[in-house]
């Protein structure tokens, strides 16, 4: 199904009206690469940065494609390139700062973004917050999240943060066991979690966490961040909210999502009322069960850029509630502007 360029403007005509009245936000926004440690980017003009020597241009608007299968493939083609020889490497983030994301966001009438740093180590971790600070950190637009580094002894972990959040205004931890290598079915993987959890409780922070899968530097597939993982945590540890990405389903096909994850998160969103789930990285198959099924006050938009366009995923959303006959402009305005900002974020 071709979603033409028409209807993407009238969707955004849609988007537009609520935008008037209200504030609109992305939750999930990676303002670098996750999978490397390529942080060399030169500021090229006020608000554009590059780590590569071609031209910045502007984002614009195409006619897109909702095939499910389709999307797989490109999914699949974002993260990953065959180009050097057989072996695949992760594709980097070549212009990010607050101008390039600022014309993302124009594209589809958001008004904030929640940037979500993943530190890789405590010398990644350094490095992404001295440029989140330097390219965002003055401009009103931009929420900055924070990655505690994955060698932090879980006992300081507390002391860690506490440190960091008197120097810094922090508004979300993100939390990516797959990245980071964290095995949520080991012991020493919960107590990681565990004292997260604790020194979110602690210092009123939300997380975000990873759900699904994550694919290595190999092409392998490892599944730290699986629901049958998260289904171990106890997330009552802390009273803050905590956003599980992607729906759990990362990487997951509709029939894994309707058959396993699903079913696990519906115990999950009801034991613990302090879990909600965001929308980044899903096909229309999977929003179509996700609005179905999950209440939207579960839900928070999230888009996953700058891997993924914001205005595409807003345009998958908004014709799955379309063919559910669902009220697009009241669901949007709730999974967008009143759950983030009513019960995560302290508004600017």
């Amino acid at each position: 199904m071709i979603i033409t360029r028409k209807e993407i403007n009238r969707y955004n005509s849609i988007i537009g009206n609520i935008k008037k009245d209200n504030v609109l936000v992305d939750i999930h926004v990676h303002p670098f690469d996750l999978f490397t440690e390529n942080m060399n980017y030169i500021c090229r003009t006020k608000g554009i940065y590059s780590n590569c020597e071609e031209q910045y241009s502007p984002p614009f608007i195409t006619a897109m494609d909702v095939n499910t299968s389709k999307q797989k493939q490109v999914m699949l083609k974002v993260f990953t390139s065959s180009e050097l020889g057989n072996g695949k490497v992760f594709k980097s983030i070549d212009f990010t700062g607050s101008d390039v994301l600022k014309d993302y966001m124009k594209l589809c009438n958001l008004d904030r973004s929640v940037l979500l740093p993943v530190a890789i180590d405590d010398e990644s971790n350094r490095k992404q917050m001295k440029m989140l600070n330097e390219m965002f950190g003055s401009n009103p637009m931009y929420y900055l999240g924070y990655s505690i580094p994955p060698e932090i002894p879980f006992d300081l972990i507390y002391k860690h943060l506490f440190k960091i959040m008197e120097n810094q205004t922090i508004t979300i931890l993100k939390i990516h066991p797959g990245i980071n290598k964290l095995d949520l079915s080991s012991r020493e993987g919960l107590n990681h979690i565990n004292a997260i959890l604790s020194s979110s409780g602690k210092l009123k922070i939300p997380c975000i966490i990873h759900g699904g899968k994550t694919q290595n530097s190999d092409g392998s597939i490892n599944d730290f961040s699986s629901i049958d993982h998260l289904s171990n945590i106890d997330w009552s540890i802390t009273s803050e909210k905590v956003i599980i990405a992607h729906c759990g389903a990362f990487l997951s096909d509709l029939y894994q999502f309707d058959n396993s994850i699903l079913p696990s998160l519906k115990k999950l969103l009801n034991r613990y009322s302090n879990l909600m789930v965001d929308t980044s990285g899903l096909d229309t198959d999977i929003l179509d069960s996700l609005f179905r099924n999950i209440d939207s006050s579960r839900i928070i938009f999230g888009s996953d850029a700058l891997y993924f366009s914001q205005w595409k995923t807003i345009t998958k959303i908004l014709y799955t509630l379309e063919n559910l006959q669902m009220s697009i402009g009241d669901i949007f305005l709730e999974i967008s502007s009143d759950n983030p900002l009513k019960k995560i974020l302290k508004e600017k």
